[in-house]
């Protein structure tokens, strides 16, 4: 009976998950006309969810019809194993979210001199062979301005979720804590913003120099 009352739960979740996306896309636009008309950039905040509302669109077509099909939903701790990452966003419950984090960094493994293949299946890449180090350099490239952000933004303003969701897109190997305590995470990604400022002043940014950043980093985190 609870079983049967965790799948009611989720099922809910995704109807109103599925909903949310609609809700999302409006106050996107919204955002994309106020930058139009001010010409001011927004804060990190509204950058992260305009960002996370682009992705959760080209997502929601496989994601949705895959969980309309009947008792899909038992079988997505096996699916998160092969496409950790092709659900959107507002579909996951909390408890669904944590299941598919837990088998994610269990898959991650300290890195040592990695080709690009290896990165981005470390980092939970979907199709992680195709234009490879490209995505690699357009993720990279996000993350050292994301990390600039971050910096001005605060670490201690991030709600538990974006703290989590910034440790998981850097690679970090633990992004839940034992208890409920987020102490060290918040420490961990302080660490890592001052990490990526001091490497960040050793190359001049170029191309080459953004995707060389980033895997400096990523090494190292996985080592961490």
């Amino acid at each position: 009976m609870n079983q049967l009352n965790l799948l009611k739960n989720e099922f809910k979740h995704f109807m109103s998950g599925i909903l949310a996306i609609g809700k999302q896309t409006g106050t996107t636009l919204g955002h994309w006309v106020n930058v139009r008309e001010t010409g001011l950039v927004s804060e990190r905040r509204i950058i992260r969810n305009v960002i996370r509302n682009k992705q959760d669109l080209i997502k929601f077509v496989p994601g949705v019809c895959y969980i309309v099909l009947p008792m899909t939903i038992p079988t997505l701790p096996f699916v998160f194993r092969v496409f950790p990452n092709f659900l959107p966003s507002t579909l996951y419950s909390p408890n669904l979210l944590k299941i598919k984090l837990d088998i994610l960094m269990k898959k991650r493994k300290p890195l040592n001199d990695p080709t690009d293949l290896e990165i981005a299946k470390y980092l939970g890449m979907p199709l992680p062979f195709l234009f490879t180090k490209a995505r690699l350099y357009q993720r990279f490239d996000w993350l050292l301005k994301d990390d600039l952000l971050l910096q001005e933004f605060g670490v201690k303003r991030l709600t538990e979720y974006e703290l989590v969701e910034a440790l998981e897109e850097r690679g970090f190997k633990q992004v839940y804590p034992e208890n409920e305590d987020y102490t060290k995470q918040r420490k961990d990604l302080i660490k890592y913003l001052s990490l990526s400022n001091q490497t960040a002043r050793q190359y001049k940014k170029t191309p080459q120099d953004i995707y060389t950043i980033g895997k400096i980093l990523v090494t190292k985190v996985s080592n961490m």
